[in-house]
Parts: C-alpha cells; sequence; structure tokens
C-alpha cells in the first residue's frame, strides 16, 4: 500500500506545475483560429461591377459578377448581358459595350532578340 500512496502523491505533484502552466497560456491567441483584426490596406477600385468568376459548360454559361449569377440575356443594372467567355463578360447598354474582365488585357510586347552564340547548334557534332 506505501507505493500506491506515493504514486499518488507524486502525480497529484505532477499535475500542480500543469494548472499554473494552462494559466500563463490563456492569454495567447490560438493560431489556428482566423485573423479577424485584418485591415485591407490595397488599391481600392471604382464602384462599377466586378466581374468573379466564369462558369461555361455545353449549353451552360453563368457569370459571378459582384457576388450574384448571371446568365447571358440578364439585365445588370441598365446593360444586358450579351456573352460570357472564360474570362470576360460582355455588356451591352445604349452607349456601346463594356468588356468585364477576370485578369486585365496585356498588351503583347516584343521580346529581347536571342543572344549572339546561344544554344544554337547544342548538342550537334
Amino acid at each position: 500500500m506505501k507505493v500506491g500512496a506515493s504514486a499518488i502523491m507524486a502525480g497529484l505533484l505532477a499535475l500542480a506545475p500543469a494548472g499554473r502552466a494552462a494559466d500563463s497560456l490563456a492569454g495567447l491567441a490560438d493560431p489556428t483560429r482566423p485573423q479577424t483584426d485584418y485591415v485591407y490596406d490595397g488599391p481600392v477600385y471604382g464602384g462599377g461591377p466586378v466581374l468573379q468568376s466564369t462558369m461555361i459548360a455545353p449549353g451552360f454559361k453563368r457569370a459571378v459578377i459582384s457576388g450574384r449569377t448571371y446568365g447571358i440575356g440578364d439585365k445588370l443594372g441598365r446593360a444586358v448581358i450579351v456573352d460570357i467567355q472564360p474570362y470576360e463578360v460582355v455588356l451591352k447598354d445604349g452607349a456601346g459595350e463594356k468588356r468585364l474582365r477576370l485578369v486585365p488585357s496585356l498588351a503583347k510586347t516584343q521580346g529581347a532578340p536571342a543572344a549572339a552564340g546561344g544554344n544554337q547548334g547544342a548538342g550537334k557534332k
């Protein structure tokens, strides 16, 4: 019996520091929880409609614009959606056409010419 009592006493003494450790960790934030105090300080764009996604399948074309889903022929303000492509949506109103793009238009530029004596003839003997 004496061995059992000392084992119990050792166990109780081992738990005492663990309780104090838990108290000291109580003020720390849980690193697995999402951050709630994040403030976006990036650029702010105009308040017009924003194309967020397009969904294209045989016989099915949809676009998510400013959080709502639209199809061809649906109205968006005064404009009508006339076409949905993988990276853009075409709107038409009295003033003409407007294109909403997922990514900005990229201008093609002439690449730098290859350096003289580059890989020409590599692997030939």
